[in-house]
């Protein structure tokens, strides 16, 4: 929708922002405008800290029209004044939740007060804590609220259970859990490749057979 809607406009200037919590979604997202794009002329940047800011402010420089955006980086090039917000259409926030535990949202915020008061803003998330919904209702105009919500979570033989416990038991709690309950195998997920790997070794420590799976 966002490649169609600039197709109909002035080219040479940034027309659509995508802010992204990580350089890795960032690449993700500006690959794919790339393919989809490809017959259309439109430019599409990132900017994202960790390597120079050279190439990048080249390349808002040549007129890109769509950009994809790391808050900290694209907040040093606005103060570098070579970005002018003035001129976005549509903003999407993506991953709003994770840049909120990342700490970014006092950055979103910044950088949505520089927009123009008739652009588009979409947010996506996964969840909706307080503070995503404070800022949805701050700077989203006639929202339309679109959440996916199957009736079924899982196939009807999975019982589902859910246990809160601190980061420091949670080892323990996994521990027992595979002790007490009638584990044949089991499928263990983590966030981290770091926590992935960290976690296989110290099953295997307590004497199970386990192993790692990341990237």
């Amino acid at each position: 929708p966002i490649l169609q809607r600039l197709m109909r406009g002035p080219r040479g200037r940034a027309r659509a922002l995508i802010l992204s919590p990580t350089r890795e979604l960032a690449e993700q997202t500006h690959t794919t405008i790339q393919q989809l794009g490809r017959q259309t002329g439109l430019r599409s940047i990132t900017l994202y800290g960790g390597v120079s800011s050279v190439p990048q402010i080249k390349g808002l420089r040549a007129g890109a029209e769509i950009l994809v955006a790391c808050p900290g980086r694209l907040l040093d090039l606005m103060g570098q004044k070579e970005v002018n917000l003035r001129s976005i259409d549509v903003l999407v926030l993506d991953e709003a939740d994770q840049m909120l535990e990342m700490g970014f949202i006092d950055d979103v915020e910044s950088i949505l007060k520089e927009l123009a008061n008739d652009r588009q803003v979409a947010m996506f998330s996964a969840t909706m804590p307080t503070a995503i919904r404070k800022l949805a209702d701050k700077y989203l105009k006639n929202p339309e609220s679109i959440s996916i919500s199957p009736e079924r979570l899982t196939v009807a033989e999975i019982e589902q259970r859910f246990y809160r416990v601190k980061r420091e038991n949670k080892f323990a709690a996994l521990m027992r859990l595979l002790i007490v309950e009638d584990i044949s195998s089991a499928l263990i997920f983590a966030r981290t490749k770091a926590g992935t790997q960290e976690l296989a070794d110290e099953l295997i420590r307590n004497g199970f057979s386990a192993v790692a799976l990341h990237g």
